[in-house]
């Protein structure tokens, strides 16, 4: 499921959906690499910000592609102001 469509679901009040392909994308990536950025994206998503910013971190550690497009994710417009945010902004190289 593309992050655009579970932001779709997510907004529609069909959080579990997005729970769920969570959950599926935790569990392929036991078994073949999975980009960490998509979870953390599908977590913003859900509103969760304690998981969005551990898989923002884990994406940043392994260096994902993923992380490109993170100043322009609708979901993550929240929490700009979070210095957790602002860090990762500054680790990335990325203007604030």
């Amino acid at each position: 499921m593309p992050e655009d469509a579970a932001g779709v679901y997510a907004k529609s009040g069909i959080k579990a959906a997005v729970a769920r392909e969570v959950e599926l994308r935790k569990q392929l990536a036991k078994r073949r690499y999975g980009d960490p950025s998509k979870i953390a994206y599908l977590y913003a998503q859900l509103g969760d910000k304690e998981q969005t910013f551990a898989w923002l971190d884990k994406a940043r550690a392994e260096k994902s592609g993923g992380l490109e497009p993170v100043k322009i994710v609708r979901a993550l417009d929240q929490w700009h102001s979070d210095p957790r945010y602002i860090d990762l902004l500054k680790q990335l190289g990325l203007p604030q």
